[in-house]
């Protein structure tokens, strides 16, 4: 009975759940995997989503520092991309909160 009452209220997810904070790349061998990332062409996005990359940077670096060090490389590439912040930030922003 209490089983049953339990699973009602569970959160019913889209998406698997996120096991990592950041995006990972696909492992490439030969040639291919001498080849630079490509570059970041989506488009620059409005003042006030910038300010939210801003706070999440800001809220989850205590949190890192003493809680959980694995989302630091996470923090380390959207931090490196706050200045111009595009589709694509936004993206690894959604997927660290998400984690």
């Amino acid at each position: 009975m209490y089983q049953k009452e339990s699973t009602k209220n569970e959160d019913v997810r889209k998406e698997p759940h996120q096991i990592s904070p950041y995006p990972v790349h696909t492992k490439e061998y030969g040639k291919v995997a001498q080849d630079p990332i490509p570059k970041d062409n989506t488009k620059e996005l409005s003042k006030n989503k910038k300010k939210q990359v801003q706070q999440v940077v800001r809220s989850t670096m205590s949190y890192a520092l003493t809680v959980d060090i694995t989302i630091l490389m996470a923090l380390s590439t959207v931090s490196a991309e706050q200045s111009k912040v595009t589709e694509f930030t936004m993206d690894k922003i959604e997927q660290l909160v998400e984690y």
